[in-house]
């Protein structure tokens, strides 16, 4: 199922409002997933064919800055699964709604995945050309109420979320984000064959106890908590 943000602010971006001038308040939410700018240097790796952060040239990233470190971009024309992932994952309880998302951008034309793994192994594949989403056929069971969303941003750029409830014996998320080329609710679709130098712009990774993606919490090195706020 696809299901639509409630809000999505960046930084940089207008606080919304209703019709009466009033702006929306946000709930209270915790980014646990650091950082949330993914560097090979702080505890997110590479797995497959794949380099992350050499490559891509400069990008205008969702916040109006440039970066030239963010591209997952594919090594080989190899068929293989090519992700970055937080190794070790961020501390996370069962029973319990997580979402986690993203900021892509497609690069040569590839679409991306979230996978997380703990009690289940759900995963989201995303279509940045057509701008959809499904919940993809599980890689293990035990998360339950699984959803995806998709954003349109500006540049080409979209906000990515899948939204899941933890299997009861989970203690900790690991949180990959890849690249692949069919989206569809069968099968397991993570392998592609790579484009060398192309893949997935990656910016602003986030995962939060709730049910859908709240505007972006930058986090460091530790989990970054918000208070309720009115959207700005």
């Amino acid at each position: 199922m696809v299901i639509s943000r409630r809000l999505l602010l960046v930084a940089g971006a207008a606080s919304p409002a209703s019709a009466y001038g009033q702006c929306v308040i946000e709930e209270a939410r915790t980014n646990i997933l650091f950082p949330s700018v993914p560097s090979t240097t702080d505890n997110w790796i590479t797995q497959g064919a794949v380099t992350f952060g050499s490559a891509g040239g400069s990008v205008t990233l969702p916040d109006g800055t440039s970066s030239t470190t963010s591209l997952l971009a594919a090594t080989s024309t190899a068929v293989d699964n090519r992700d970055i992932l937080r190794n070790p994952g961020p501390a996370a309880t069962g029973n319990t709604t997580y979402t986690v998302s993203a900021f892509v951008k497609s690069s040569a034309g590839s679409n991306a995945y979230i996978q997380v793994n703990g009690d289940g192994a759900p995963v989201g594949y995303y279509n940045l050309t057509a701008g959809t989403a499904v919940v993809g056929q599980d890689l293990g069971p035990g998360a339950t109420n699984k959803s995806v969303a998709i954003t349109p941003l500006a540049n080409g750029w979209y906000r990515i979320s899948m939204t899941f409830t933890s299997g009861p014996a989970t203690t900790s998320l690991l949180v990959f984000i890849g690249t692949c080329s069919v989206v569809s609710t069968s099968g397991d679709n993570r392998s592609t064959a790579g484009v060398v130098g192309h893949g997935i712009y990656i910016w602003g990774v986030q995962a939060e106890p709730g049910a859908f993606a709240s505007s972006y919490i930058p986090a460091t090195n530790a989990p970054v908590g918000r208070a309720p706020r009115c959207g700005r």
